[in-house]
């Protein structure tokens, strides 16, 4: 077609004045400007006040209108719609049946495939996306986001990749690190170095807050990291536990089951089943903290050590070497438990009803004001899934029967309960039987 054909086109609300694009030969508006040696196939549509410029190419059944801006050597084919004031520029390609409106810029050499990006959203460098992008939201560098969906202020960048998961508020992924199966990362939340947040598609781990999960760190299944959390290092935390406040998980750390690591808990051994770590305490080397055991303020277990059952570990206490302590054990003050030639001291006592105020020297305003700062943390948590009037609830029951295995029971239920009434019941039957 050697030169324009001035005639009128139907571009979906009746016909307008028109003309076929000598390059290409498809449907151009006369409201729409087209450079001569812009491309416009056959079967594309520009029309509008929208504007194809420079080497820019519309090819297949594209359509662009309204204000939308294609130019460069960009270029839109497939299926794609292009309109509003949105630009696609430089070397980018918006291909398949993506959709670039609102606001929205994909420039750089970022491909953008049967995704939608939007309102004030960004792609660029050598992204590509084939996901819901809109907000602020930002793409760029190499990453890569697919079947996902990144909005608010939230970025990603570097090697990262995002699929089948969301991100938003001011979240940030970056480096090598990856995003996977229906994981969830928001509030000021950064995932960066190699870390993976792995769900499976039933259970999905959240990162929010201030959290931070980087190095070689593995966070999988239904597990919490939020507050000021860190997971760092080769550690992984897994299943429906929880890492909160300043705690920190590190070196080849697990944290798995129910467990719960809180306050500015330090972790590198492991923690497991109903166990909660919390206050300044420390789980490290090849320790492991388990069953409904409770480490808190400044106690410390590490080398082989093992704190299991309903034992209790509190103040400057120590475990250490191969000690075991376990059953209903409670260890306060100063002491220290270390290796001995049976294979490990084992300091035991059968005595359910024996309570830890009974513990010579033990700091009994201490343990108060442990007992009422986690009960206002399970609280926040059973406000935050059942609503405020079962965390009132809740914290009655805590206060009639304040005992640390009543704290983890509590934290397990939390977790599992699917109503706030099947909460409450399993409280209320824990307290009724003294178990």
């Amino acid at each position: 077609m050697g030169e324009d054909q001035e005639s009128r086109h139907d571009f979906g609300e009746g016909a307008v004045a028109a003309r076929r694009h000598p390059n290409g030969g498809g449907w151009v508006a006369a409201t729409a400007t087209v450079a001569e040696s812009a491309y416009v196939g056959p079967d594309a549509q520009v029309f509008d006040n929208a504007e194809v410029l420079d080497n820019a190419k519309v090819r297949d059944n594209t359509i662009v209108f309204g204000n939308a801006k294609v130019l460069d050597t960009a270029e839109v084919c497939g299926d794609a719609e292009v309109h509003d004031s949105a630009r696609v520029y430089d070397c980018a390609k918006v291909s398949g049946e993506a959709r670039v409106y609102g606001s929205a810029r994909v420039f750089g050499d970022a491909k953008v495939h049967n995704a939608q990006v939007y309102e004030n959203a960004q792609v660029y460098d050598d992204a590509r996306v084939s996901a819901e992008v809109h907000g602020h939201a930002q793409v760029y560098g190499d990453a890569t986001v697919d079947d996902s969906r990144v909005f608010g202020y939230a970025q990603v960048y570097g090697y990262a990749r995002v699929h089948e998961s969301e991100l938003f508020d001011y979240a940030l992924v970056y480096e090598n690190a990856q995003v996977y199966g229906y994981a969830h990362v928001w509030g000021n939340a950064r995932v960066y170095g190699n870390a993976l947040i792995q769900g499976d598609g039933t259970f999905h781990p959240d990162l929010y807050d201030d959290a931070r999960v980087y190095g070689d760190a593995r966070v999988y299944s239904d597990a919490r990291i939020f507050g000021h959390a860190k997971v760092y290092g080769d550690a992984t935390v897994r299943d429906d536990s929880r890492v909160f406040g300043y705690a920190q998980v590190y070196g080849n750390a697990s944290v798995s089951e129910y467990a719960l690591v809180l306050d500015h808990a330090r972790v590198s051994g492991r923690v497991f089943g109903g166990a909660m770590v919390c206050g300044d305490a420390e789980v490290s080397g090849k320790a492991k903290v388990f069953g409904l055991a409770v480490v808190a303020d400044k106690a410390r277990v590490f080398g082989r050590a093992e704190v299991s059952g309903n034992a209790v570990v509190v103040g400057r206490a120590t475990v250490f070497n191969g000690a075991k302590v376990h059953e209903w054990a409670k260890l306060s003050g100063d002491v220290a438990v270390n290796f001995c030639a049976d294979g490990g001291a084992r300091l035991t006592c059968n005595d359910d009803q024996q309570d830890i105020m009974d513990v010579p020297g033990f700091d009994r305003e201490w343990l108060r004001e442990f007992y009422r700062g986690r009960t206002e943390e399970l609280c926040r948590l059973a406000a935050h899934k059942f609503g405020d009037d079962t965390a009132r609830q809740l914290a009655v029951l805590l206060e009639r029967a304040a005992k640390p295995d009543r704290l983890a029971q509590a934290g397990i239920g939390i977790i599992e309960c699917e109503t706030g009434t099947e909460l409450l019941d399993r409280i209320s039957r824990s307290n009724t039987r003294g178990t």
